[in-house]
């Protein structure tokens, strides 16, 4: 299947990364549905111990590291540090959601 990426020219990898994360940010609210959403309970302790450490507390959790940025911005942060323990559950993306933004 042919996406976006392979129809655009980037000068370098830094170009691809930006391109893959203003796509990812702008338009993850429009493709996201409820039914492509797992949801994760986070305890008051695992909230305390991984304060600033939101990848962390999601590879505690077993949550797969191509999955960590699309997890952080599923949950309203912009990075990893921006977690302040005010989560007490996390929502997962499926595999029906991560085949929709590879394919967006």
């Amino acid at each position: 299947m042919l996406n976006l990426t392979d129809l655009c020219s980037f000068n370098s990898e830094n170009e691809l990364k930006t391109f893959n994360n203003m796509v990812n940010k702008t338009y993850l609210s429009t493709i996201i549905k409820e039914e492509d959403l797992g949801y994760l309970e986070i305890t008051p302790i695992d909230s305390n111990v991984f304060i600033g450490d939101f990848h962390g507390l999601l590879k505690k959790h077993g949550i797969a590291n191509e999955l960590l940025e699309i997890t952080t911005i599923m949950n309203g942060l912009k990075s990893s540090g921006d977690f302040n323990g005010n989560l007490s559950f996390i929502r997962i993306p499926s595999s029906n959601l991560i085949e929709a933004v590879i394919n967006f």
